[in-house]
């Protein structure tokens, strides 16, 4: 942005930032959807070691399904869980 010289280029790079931040994620995988859920319901008081086992997962699966998908592993979205947010959103605070 700071080298556009003119208008014209800077609403090009607003509108190609804004359309990539608009792009559709890949879909949730159910395990982490419910995962989600059952922190959201506990308010993050689970163990991520029983999140895990719950869907016939390591934690180390969890951990990295859960990242790619939400932006926090399952730990941090539990400690950082101020109320019901949607996994996206969570996502797009970390960009």
């Amino acid at each position: 942005m700071a080298d556009a010289t003119t208008w014209q280029e800077r609403l090009a790079l607003t509108a190609t930032f804004l359309t990539r931040r608009a792009a559709p994620t890949p879909a949730m995988a159910p395990e982490v959807a419910t995962a989600w859920e059952t922190i959201v319901r506990s308010s993050g008081r689970v163990r991520v070691a029983d999140l895990a086992a719950s869907r016939g997962w390591s934690r180390k699966k969890l951990w990295s399904r859960f990242n790619d998908r939400i932006g926090l592993t399952p730990k941090h979205a539990a400690i950082r869980h101020p109320g019901p947010l949607r996994p996206c959103r969570l996502r797009a605070q970390r960009r």
